[in-house]
């Protein structure tokens, strides 16, 4: 299986603080792996992803993309394999329409004509935008403008996609819309990454979970082996899924972490 990330003993510290925001980071990521990253703010989230795209880089350790040190290529270079969704998607959208946001990165990659047209439609379609391509995209409300910032990475297809808070600000809607591009993207064979405050949604679509706390790895493991946890979940400050608490309140001992896991054992275990 081909390792697409790897970070070595990472330690981050931006110039002006007094201390790294990431200590001693260990991280292999291998093709087709879907991660979920998880921790209270100022644990160091963000910057770990940043770290994996090239956008920052090591103050010591190392880090690898496509077994290429990330400090001796160019991020533009690096974008071709891990793409990067934004928390806020105003960040990087700058054109007047949502099909030339779209089409920007593609023409800039200088993809054939025939091939930019096909990734643009499908990139649309997939994130159901086809319908507001001609629309100023901060004409679009905040939740599908991020949308618009999700299809600009879709359409370059980049073998790694690192997804920053998508479901802040999202309705059920737009939650299942983007639950329904992960499992697009797994079945791909992408690697797809998330960073995400929801729970409800990391334990719904993720099973590899990276729990964070104190600019530190605390732990890497299944959703029922964090979320069931309840030291690790009191240490690294983060809630379990609604699913766990209620059935948690109603006794139920096999612990379930999705709704289908959690009506199988209410039926076998309340029921039987």
């Amino acid at each position: 299986m081909t390792t697409q990330i790897e970070l070595q003993n990472v330690t981050f510290q931006y110039p002006k603080n007094d201390e790294p925001t990431l200590k001693q980071i260990h991280l292999t990521l291998n093709q087709g792996d879907q991660l979920a990253i998880v921790g209270q703010n100022g644990s160091g989230k963000s910057t770990l992803a940043k770290l994996m795209n090239g956008l920052l880089h090591p103050t010591s350790g190392s880090a690898h993309i496509h077994s290429l040190d990330s400090q001796s290529i160019p991020t533009a270079e690096i974008s071709k394999y891990v793409g990067y969704v934004f928390q806020d998607p105003d960040e990087q959208i700058f054109h007047a329409t949502v099909a030339k946001e779209v089409l920007f990165g593609l023409k800039l990659r200088k993809f054939p004509k025939a091939q930019i047209k096909l990734q643009l439609n499908h990139a649309l379609i997939m994130t159901g935008l086809d319908r507001y391509r001609d629309m100023n995209p901060f004409d679009l409300p905040p939740a599908t403008r991020k949308f618009v910032a999700i299809a600009t990475v879709l359409a370059l297809n980049p073998d790694v996609i690192i997804f920053d808070e998508p479901t802040a600000g999202q309705d059920t809607f737009g939650n299942q819309l983007l639950s329904k591009i992960i499992r697009t993207q797994k079945k791909m064979g992408k690697t797809v990454i998330v960073i995400s405050h929801d729970m409800d949604f990391v334990s719904n679509n993720f099973n590899d979970i990276l729990v964070m706390t104190h600019q530190r790895i605390l732990s890497r493991d299944t959703a029922k082996a964090v979320f069931w946890d309840e030291k690790l979940i009191n240490e690294a400050h983060i809630e379990q899924p609604s699913i766990c608490g209620i059935c948690k309140h109603l006794g139920i001992m096999s612990k379930p972490i999705t709704l289908k896991e959690a009506t199988v054992a209410i039926k076998s275990e309340l029921f039987s």
